[in-house]
């Protein structure tokens, strides 16, 4: 989990984007905040689509090494992980994903730079029906089986689940995050060597 600060506040009052990415099938998840309103939008946009999460991993912002955080972390049982200090590589997905937000969020923004909170739908579509060399699918396929479809792709043949068999997509479910799990290990340990 991450924030892009210092944004330029919006019409509607927004400050900043939160970050979160799942760490299995990088899936990403972009929410326009008010500074305030971090923890609701938190429970609304992240905890109700997949609940409490074990672990969180966070650079050493000051956000997240403060008492208030800390205390919410322990009463929800919550185990949270601050990376090392300027070494990158162990957070270094979603700061790069934090990059190519930020500049598609200044390209497509207004002259004044006030409506960027109108714009950040897209780029979370499109990282997540991306592939992801780390798990060697899209986050979209990890998640659900396959990439939902756009009007970019109509003409394209959609591909979701080919069974009506709850057991048998269960089944390949498991397959998939394993699968996932497999290959975060290997690029895990590439960038150890």
């Amino acid at each position: 989990m991450d924030f892009i600060v210092q944004l330029l506040i919006t019409s509607s009052g927004y400050d900043i984007v939160m970050v979160v990415v799942d760490q299995l099938t990088k899936r990403a998840h972009f929410v326009t905040n008010k500074a305030q309103d971090v923890v609701m939008r938190y429970r609304q946009d992240i905890v109700r689509l997949h609940g409490l999460p074990n672990v969180i991993l966070s650079d050493r912002d000051s956000k997240f090494t403060s008492l208030f955080w800390k205390k919410l972390c322990e009463l929800l049982k919550v185990e949270q992980k601050l990376t090392t200090a300027f070494r990158p590589q162990g957070y270094g997905v979603t700061e790069r994903l934090n990059q190519v937000l930020e500049n598609y969020l200044r390209a497509f923004s207004n002259a004044d730079s006030d409506d960027w909170n109108k714009h950040n739908s897209l780029p979370k579509f499109a990282y997540n029906a991306r592939f992801q060399a780390a798990i060697q699918m899209s986050p979209f396929e990890a998640d659900f089986e396959y990439i939902p479809r756009i009007p970019a792709t109509l003409n394209l043949p959609s591909q979701p689940p080919q069974t009506t068999k709850h057991s048998e997509f269960i089944l390949r479910q498991f397959d998939l995050l394993a699968k996932a799990r497999r290959c975060i290990t290997v690029a895990q340990e590439r960038m150890v060597e």
